[in-house]
């Protein structure tokens, strides 16, 4: 009898990497490969990269070298962002270029495949392809996203369902247009589909994923983002669900004041800014100022009460100066985010790539850097302490954690119900560590909780 065939998938970056690798699972587990949950067992490691900044390649890099030298045989299968920088690359130079130089320094890889040339990895394990054709080769008469995943993780309430992939933005900073390529919107049905067959197979949070998220569409269907929306809230189930990352030129008023009403649809908004500065955010190709940025903003906080409003921040990208960062600083100051994600500048495709070894100039992204840090730390545990008091609807998701309605983790130390639990939480402590509560009421749906 032949040996089944055993695969580990070690997944970095992004929420899009963990719903690929609910795609991979599915094309494998269907071909009869067993998923084992440690890189010693495994036949096979399929690793989804990043590539959003150089030191997540590092990682990479590093990563399979250790693999190969802990077990030689296991074979090493690299997909994800590294892989190519395609956009308009029609005679495949820049991905011939890249490919070259993965193989270089990632010796100990045994093959490299595009993610959208999903449908072909059985073949290629088996070795009736080669990796190149998985490479060079995509199809653009299909998408892989539309595969509905039929093995979703058990040991997770959440789901991570792509609406959309690629990004025609072309932000400066962005590397994902590169290796995302053009965008293209999965149909209304299918995204409906995947969301009822995550529920019913007991994800309670899903998450709507896309570059430009809110730039979705289905021309043939006539829908638009904010039918979407509309129509997963009608659903008939208990579940509560978001969507990352909108862009601040596509939301609009409609999506905000449906934020605001919904039952299912979280109270959160995650809307990058990037920088306060107008200069700053023309040469990022951002397409908005710092005013539009505002009014949207704080139209999102009039309109929905108890919002929690997060952003990101890119520290230090060319031409910044200290009165840019000033800017900046006070937009976060307005704004009081409830959290900041924010990161030093990272060059990519050889633009700024000067600025890595300016030591002078580095010592000043350093120093923006930890005094943002300190800012919105400071902010973060002020918003938190306000929330002392406050009851959420929200949903055990791990063992002391539950999250709310707010998107916002909640840590509960003396919790003894089991995950996925509906629950009403108080909170009843807040600061720089996030939100403490207790469960004052617990129900097997969310109407018992919300009529109580």
């Amino acid at each position: 009898m032949p040996k089944t065939k055993r695969y580990f998938i070690k997944i970095y970056g992004c929420l899009f990497n963990h719903a690929d690798a609910e795609r991979v699972r599915t094309i494998l587990n269907k071909q009869g490969y067993k998923e084992v949950f440690s890189d010693k067992e495994a036949d096979y490691v399929i690793v989804l990269t990043c590539s959003v900044r150089e030191k997540a390649e590092h990682k990479v890099i590093a990563y399979t070298q250790k693999l190969k030298q802990k077990n030689p045989s296991t074979k090493a299968i690299i997909s994800g962002c590294m892989v190519r920088r395609d956009y308009l690359d029609h005679d495949n130079t820049r991905t011939k270029e890249r490919l070259k130089r993965l193989e270089k320094v990632m010796p100990s890889a045994d093959a490299f495949f595009d993610i959208t040339n999903l449908d072909k990895l059985p073949e290629l394990l088996e070795g009736k392809i080669d990796y190149h054709d998985l490479v060079f080769n995509r199809d653009v008469s299909k998408s892989y996203i539309d595969l509905i995943p039929t093995t979703l993780q058990d040991n997770s309430i959440v789901a991570s369902i792509p609406i959309m992939t690629g990004c025609n933005e072309f932000c400066t900073f962005c590397i994902v247009p590169y290796t995302r390529g053009k965008e293209r919107y999965r149909s209304f049905e299918s995204i409906l589909e995947e969301v009822e067959s995550a529920i019913k197979s007991g994800k309670k949070i899903i998450y709507l994923l896309g570059q430009i998220v809110d730039k979705w569409k289905d021309e043939k269907a006539n829908k638009t983002f904010i039918d979407l929306l509309k129509e997963i809230e009608s659903l008939p189930y208990d579940f509560l669900f978001s969507f990352t990352s909108p862009h601040p030129n596509y939301i609009t008023p409609e999506v905000i004041d449906f934020i605001a009403r919904g039952e299912k649809i979280m109270k959160h908004l995650g809307l990058p800014l990037q920088s306060g500065s107008n200069k700053v955010l023309a040469a990022m190709n951002r397409k908005y100022t710092k005013e539009q940025y505002l009014k949207i903003a704080k139209y999102s906080r009039k309109k929905i009460p108890n919002l929690y409003l997060t952003t990101d921040i890119i520290v230090g990208f060319p031409p910044e100066t200290d009165e840019d960062f000033e800017e900046t600083i006070e937009v976060i100051k307005t704004l009081k985010f409830d959290k900041v994600f924010f990161a030093k500048y990272s060059p990519r495709h050889n633009m700024h790539k000067d600025i890595v070894h300016d030591v002078e100039y580095q010592k000043i992204v350093q120093k923006r850097f930890d005094r943002l840090n300190r800012l919105v730390n400071k902010i973060f545990a002020q918003r938190n302490k306000a929330q002392i008091g406050k009851e959420y609807i929200g949903v055990i998701s791990s063992e002391n954690q539950a999250t709310s309605i707010r998107n916002q983790i909640v840590d509960i130390p003396y919790n003894t119900l089991p995950v996925g639990t509906w629950v009403k939480i108080k909170i009843t402590g807040g600061g720089r560590r996030g939100v403490m509560g207790e469960i004052i009421e617990h129900a097997e749906n969310l109407s018992l909780l919300r009529s109580s």
